[in-house]
């Protein structure tokens, strides 16, 4: 049997629980009535459980809390004061929080806060901030931590500051703390900071930021402004280097334009600012070391569109621009400046007027090409490689190799051979230079051209070549082309022919504004002085004159040969020093004059004339009129017959001399047969 002493003692046990039972349920009804007229969020969570409130604690009215994993602090909790609603969610006002990440710690404050600590998701309200040791800065006005601190997100207007190298704004945010990946979307835009030693702005989107691989892409029509130039394309991706103050690389995806600085700064007021424009499907850009200077930039087209740059040329050069397309193009730099541009598969150069960019000034095409620049940013020379074809107003070219120097306003064709027409003619040869400011065509390595008559055919028209058939055609070891003033010249091993006739020399020059046309050394032509119809049939038979010089003046209409002049037709045989054609309108010769050191040799009659200081041939009369001191004639026979005048008559093989004019009679010591 129990004592009374123990059963009093029982009894005063169970009624002190009784008692504490009743203080702790009338706590918990004061404090879920306090909770009923406190914020709710507008999220529903869900019941604590058993779980409670674990390590929540209150102290004067504030709030801490620890969320750790595996003795690990993940972030701490911290307000000014706080509440629960029906859903045993916690409102807090004055939040401040502290999320450890590696190395890493961030400062998150807001007016108001709601945590779940349940989930742990904490959702900060009004004027939230956060900085980081890093150097971030942001301010919004909401802002989600969940996965228990691994993401940060925010869907409202937010603004930025980082590493005090950028500030910006974008309409929602993600940020993955632990692969530090941060990723902004809706109308982003960042910039540098005032002050900054390169300025530079960025709108897109959607940005994506991996501090990892120091890895910057922007998505959504990207724009990109620095101060040496423009970029823009659907995609941009930009690395940095490892402490995020210089770019490495840029890669520019679809619809890609924009423009880089050409020339250096400090430039004369007087010299335009320049700059390369270019377009493509994708853009890469190296830059150096620890610099903000570019290395190379890759530029790639596509089959429908070719890759694009252009360029605007400056004085003394023609006020033109200049445009470069290519499926490929690479451009490398010097100094931070273009030096030049290399491009593959079907390159094409086209010059033209700003004002009038379809209406170009001339053209170029190859397989290859490469452009250079000056340090002043103008286009100092272009080289073609492979199917080179050219076009302007008075040139059209096909050549193997091409090169042209902007400034000198010159270009050189390279071919086996090169093949080039213009309003002066054709013109082949190994190698051709075309100055297009003297409109100049020179040709070496041994040449053939075909003139028209505004170059030069008409000149040719009334040499020996002007009563054969066909072109006039001229091949020589150089030839020159000239358009101001307006001539031409054909040097070394000159062989000039139309049909069966031709000119040989070692040179042959032609004067378009005088009318002349001139050929020097070892001249030799053959053609027809006389107009057909003109003469009886024996005369109309091609002469064979070989000269040290030729000379055809087209206004005075005279073709005069001087320097051991020999004239050969069929087999008669007139030398001189000097044979003077008057042409008639027609090209045909009126006569021909013979002047020092005549001498003349028919053998059809067996005569030879000699000692003539002078000899005319009147074309159409058949007889040629012999004067000097004395003339000597010798016959078939043998017979020597001297005088100062023999008139031979070609037909016949006889001679009348005698110092009386031909159509006086001679006496009866003159005359002989």
């Amino acid at each position: 049997m129990k004592s009374p002493n123990l059963v009093r003692r029982l009894r005063y046990l169970l009624l002190l629980a009784v008692v504490v039972s009743v203080a702790a349920l009338y706590g918990l009804y004061r404090f879920g009535q306090a909770g009923k007229t406190s914020k709710t969020t507008s999220t529903p969570t869900p019941e604590l459980g058993d779980r409670g409130l674990g390590e929540i604690r209150m102290a004067s009215g504030t709030f801490s809390h620890v969320v750790s994993d595996k003795g690990k602090t993940i972030f701490t909790l911290d307000g000014d004061s706080y509440q629960t609603d029906p859903n045993q969610q916690i409102f807090i006002r004055g939040m401040h929080v502290q999320l450890f990440v590696g190395e890493e710690v961030y400062t998150l404050a807001s007016k108001e806060a709601y945590f779940n600590p349940l989930t742990d998701d904490v959702t900060l309200l009004e004027e939230v901030t956060v900085s980081s040791k890093s150097g971030l800065q942001l301010s919004t006005s909401s802002l989600q931590l969940r996965q228990k601190g691994r993401l940060l997100r925010g869907d409202e207007r937010l603004q930025f500051v980082y590493k005090e190298l950028a500030e910006g704004e974008a309409e929602t945010l993600r940020i993955h703390l632990h692969e530090k990946l941060y990723l902004l979307s809706g109308d982003v835009w960042m910039q540098s900071l005032p002050g900054a030693a390169h300025r530079f702005s960025l709108h897109c989107e959607r940005l994506l930021f991996d501090q990892v691989r120091h890895h910057v892409r922007s998505d959504g029509g990207a724009i990109l402004q620095f101060d040496d130039g423009h970029l823009q394309g659907q995609r941009l991706s930009l690395f940095l280097n490892e402490t995020e103050t210089f770019p490495k690389f840029i890669r520019a995806l679809w619809g890609v334009e924009g423009w880089i600085k050409l020339a250096a700064s400090g430039l004369a007021a007087s010299q335009p600012a320049r700059r390369l424009d270019y377009s493509g499907r994708s853009l890469s850009i190296n830059f150096e070391v620890e610099s903000t200077s570019p290395r190379q930039f890759e530029l790639e087209g596509s089959k429908r569109k070719q890759a694009r740059v252009l360029a605007k040329a400056s004085p003394p050069a023609l006020p033109s621009q200049t445009e470069l397309r290519a499926r490929y193009l690479v451009g490398h730099f010097e100094n931070g400046l273009v030096a030049g541009v290399e491009g593959w598969s079907d390159v094409v150069l086209v010059e033209a007027l700003p004002a009038d960019p379809s209406n170009p000034i001339r053209r170029v095409s190859g397989r290859r090409a490469t452009a250079f620049f000056t340090p002043t940013g103008d286009l100092e020379q272009a080289v073609f490689n492979e199917n080179v074809t050219f076009l302007d107003a008075t040139v059209e070219a096909n050549a193997d190799r091409a090169t042209f120097h902007f400034a000198q306003l010159t270009g050189e064709f390279v071919g086996t051979p090169v093949h080039l027409k213009s309003d002066r003619g054709t013109l082949s040869g190994p190698v051709v230079r075309y100055d297009r400011r003297q409109g100049l065509l020179h040709a070496t390595g041994g040449t053939r051209s075909q003139l028209t008559d505004e170059a030069g055919g008409q000149l040719l028209e009334g040499s020996p070549l002007g009563r054969g058939e066909g072109p006039i055609w001229i091949e020589a070891d150089e030839a020159y082309l000239r358009q101001q003033p307006r001539g031409f010249l054909f040097r070394g091993a000159v062989k000039a022919w139309r049909g069966s006739y031709l000119v040989l020399a070692d040179s042959l020059l032609g004067k378009e504004e005088e009318q002349s046309l001139v050929a020097e050394g070892h001249v030799r032509t053959v053609g027809q002085t006389v107009a057909k119809g003109e003469a009886k049939q024996p005369e109309t038979t091609p002469i064979e004159v070989t000269a040290e010089r030729m000379q055809y003046l087209h206004a005075e209409g005279t073709l005069a040969y001087s320097g051991s002049v020999r004239s050969l037709q069929g087999r008669r045989v007139i030398s001189c020093q000097e044979l003077n054609l008057k042409m008639n309108p027609d090209g045909g010769a009126e006569r021909m004059l013979c002047e020092e050191e005549v001498e003349i040799l028919d053998p059809a009659s067996g005569t030879t004339i000699t000692g003539g200081d002078s000899a005319l041939f009147q074309i159409g009369a058949g007889e040629i009129d012999v004067r000097g001191n004395p003339v000597r004639l010798k016959d078939a026979q043998g017979r020597i017959v001297t005088g100062k005048r023999m008139i031979y008559d070609l037909e016949s093989g006889t001679f009348r001399s005698g110092a009386s004019l031909p159509n006086q009679p001679p006496t009866s010591e003159d005359e002989n047969r």
